[in-house]
């Protein structure tokens, strides 16, 4: 009992020593553990605060950068609206564009057109030319010519003046030697026949150099000899000139006298053969047995102004081939003028009065109608001379101005219900 009682001692001892072995061992098991876990909460602790630290600079960094995100989506968003207006201004502009290239291409189209009609104008351009250049020869040739014939005309105007005025000058000296009384004197009858011969003289003499004044208009160089003209011997001269003529016509020529003192400054042979031509007029147009009045007044009462009026009256006593004048603001100028002016672009230039002739007297005086004349010329054309010419743009505008005055005429007639 004992032994077992010993064996149970020693039992419980041993047990009593692994319980306290096993004690001290969970002892030091929990002593690890209470540091494992200190270290451990320490360990926790402090990746806790280094996690927080981490996870508060990564909240503001992504703060910061949520901000950057911000102003950078602001930033885009702002340029992507100037990207959108900028789109629209590019469609705009885009649109504008087209619309200027649809109008250059019409442009272009345009001068296309215009190329191909300046081509053609070109070639019709050139033709003119060659056409003018064709004329133009014609014209010099005509004009080489026209010096040929009027350098035979001056050869013969000098051949003659000289083979004339010899007979016409040895004429007047026999005519003053027969009424001196040489070689024997002559009955006083014949006195007035000597006066009139040397005065028909005198007068074919002066025609002679009127014609030889042709040359000279041509070259113009006329020579005017001015000089004091008595018009009562003036209209005394011309009365034997004409009186064969007025006898033949069975015409009564009176010549009513003047003041003796009027004087006008004039070249004396011409005068004198304007007044011939008058009268040749008024004899030629005046009814066989009929009245030739010549006469004579001043214009003036001043004798130093020396200008004169000579008239020249058939039976009925109204002036052989009298100018007429239309007042340049009668309706029928006005028209003419307005029509002119249409045609050519230019304002044609009115002249109150214009020469007599036998249609001015019958269109203005016989049948009351306006009358007004369109003469179209230039300086150089010497009309009613041998080498009479006008240049041809001259005689273009001319057939199209009186092409409009006829057509206006057509269309629009003047009022003409206001009397001349």
């Amino acid at each position: 009992m004992d032994a077992v009682r010993v064996q149970l001692a020693e039992v419980m001892a041993s047990e009593r020593a692994l319980l306290e072995q096993r004690q001290a061992t969970e002892a030091g098991h929990d002593r690890l553990v209470t540091l494992i876990l200190g270290i451990g909460t320490l360990a926790a602790v402090i990746l806790s605060l280094m996690l927080n630290g981490m996870l508060l600079r990564s909240a503001t960094t992504e703060a910061r950068l949520s901000r950057e995100v911000e102003s950078r989506n602001a930033q885009l968003e702002e340029q992507n609206l100037e990207l959108e207006m900028q789109s629209q201004q590019l469609q705009e502009q885009a649109t504008e564009l087209e619309m200027q290239n649809e109008e250059l291409q019409a442009t272009s189209e345009a001068l296309a057109e215009q190329a191909t009609e300046l081509e053609m104008q070109t070639e019709q351009l050139e033709s003119t030319i060659r056409a003018l250049d064709a004329e133009t020869q014609s014209a010099e040739a005509a004009r080489a010519a026209a010096e040929v014939a009027n350098r035979a005309k001056s050869d013969f105007l000098a051949t003659m003046s000289h083979e004339l005025r010899t007979p016409l000058n040895a004429i007047a000296g026999y005519a003053q030697l027969m009424q001196l009384g040489v070689p024997e004197p002559v009955p006083p009858a014949h006195h007035e026949y000597l006066t009139r011969i040397q005065q028909s003289q005198r007068h074919l003499l002066g025609v002679i150099n009127s014609v030889l004044n042709f040359a000279r208009i041509e070259a113009g160089s006329v020579i005017y000899d001015m000089a004091d003209v008595s018009i009562a011997m003036l209209l005394a001269e011309v009365e034997p000139l004409v009186a064969p003529q007025m006898q033949a016509r069975g015409h009564d020529y009176a010549c009513l006298p003047c003041d003796p003192t009027l004087v006008v400054r004039a070249d004396p042979d011409k005068v004198r053969q304007v007044l011939l031509n008058l009268l040749s007029n008024a004899i030629k147009f005046t009814p066989p047995g009929g009245q030739i009045t010549l006469s004579a007044e001043g214009l003036v009462d001043d004798p130093s102004e020396k200008f004169a009026a000579i008239r020249v009256r058939e039976a009925s006593g109204r002036l052989v081939w009298q100018a007429s004048r239309l007042d340049p603001d009668h309706p029928a100028v006005q028209w003419a003028a307005a029509s002119i002016q249409r045609t050519t672009g230019k304002m044609p230039a009115l002249l109150p009065c214009i020469g007599a002739s036998m249609p001015n007297d019958v269109w203005a005086d016989m049948l009351g109608m306006p009358t007004v004349w369109v003469p179209h010329s230039y300086g150089g054309c010497s009309q009613h001379a041998p080498n009479e010419h006008g240049l041809g743009s001259l005689m273009r505008e001319g057939l199209e101005m009186m092409g409009g005055l006829f057509w206006d005429l057509a269309e629009c007639p003047p009022d003409t219900r206001r009397p001349p």
